[in-house]
């Protein structure tokens, strides 16, 4: 049995900041973060943890593809080498990555388009319908129509995302797991490690020694993806490169 995985960096870390603002009482509830467009623009996403927790074992974890946008190649919202070093963290991960560019007006596009298409393409080309399985971290109402395709011929979907994820695409998985409980593992800096899996298909994986993620890195180009502009913003945490500390190996 092997896992494919497919995360949507862009809405996982949108919301991801929203759900940061609500843990430290910016907002009183999601839903006042989104209609506010209150978010803590010093959150960062370990990648590392998130492919312990949505990948599987690591021999088990036949791809992960995780896809985003990049800013304009020219003006004020050019930011090459912050985009440049932030999909360089996910890489080291263990992701492929696949971006597509934003507008002039810093607006995400295509995004869930790319993936839902490499997805779908995936499940007639890669996937056994019998014996694979599927993880998605996304959360919006877009990949119902993919979900519901992918399921209908039999292939497990895991839907991984933060609790406020579209109804619809919730009731369409086969499974579907909240990320709340592993906000804290996975957000960059922590010390904590996951010791539940989100499902039991997906054991959490020990992490690899090697590169760790330097908070400095990631900084200004995942506070782009929210706008730089937000009602409540918070001041980065270190953001002077200095690498996180690593967590030991799972025995």
């Amino acid at each position: 049995m092997s896992n494919y995985l497919y995360v949507d960096a862009s809405n996982l870390v949108i919301e991801g900041t929203r759900v940061s603002a609500v843990a430290r009482g910016r907002a009183r509830s999601i839903r006042e973060a989104q209609e506010a467009r209150v978010v803590d623009s010093s959150w960062r996403l370990d990648f590392w943890r998130l492919i312990e927790i949505a990948g599987g074992s690591r021999a088990s974890l036949a791809q992960a593809l995780l896809f985003g946008s990049r800013p304009p190649s020219n003006g004020p919202l050019a930011e090459p080498a912050a985009a440049e070093a932030y999909w360089a963290a996910a890489e080291r991960a263990g992701f492929t990555v696949r971006t597509t560019p934003r507008n002039e007006r810093n607006r995400e596009k295509k995004v869930d388009a790319s993936l839902s298409m490499a997805l779908a393409a995936d499940s007639y080309t890669r996937i056994d319908q019998v014996r694979d399985e599927v993880t998605l971290a996304a959360g919006d109402a877009d990949y119902v129509p993919v979900v519901e395709n992918l399921t209908g011929r039999g292939i497990r979907v895991y839907v991984l995302f933060w609790e406020h994820a579209s109804r619809e695409l919730k009731a369409a998985a086969t499974v579907f797991k909240a990320l709340n409980p592993f906000f804290a593992v996975l957000t960059l800096g922590s010390t904590r490690r996951s010791s539940v899996a989100p499902t039991s298909a997906l054991a959490s994986r020990g992490r690899d020694a090697g590169l760790r993620t330097s908070l400095g890195e990631v900084a200004r180009f995942t506070g782009s993806l929210t706008g730089g502009n937000s009602t409540t913003q918070h001041t980065a945490r270190n953001d002077n490169g200095t690498p996180t500390k690593k967590l030991t190996k799972a025995g």
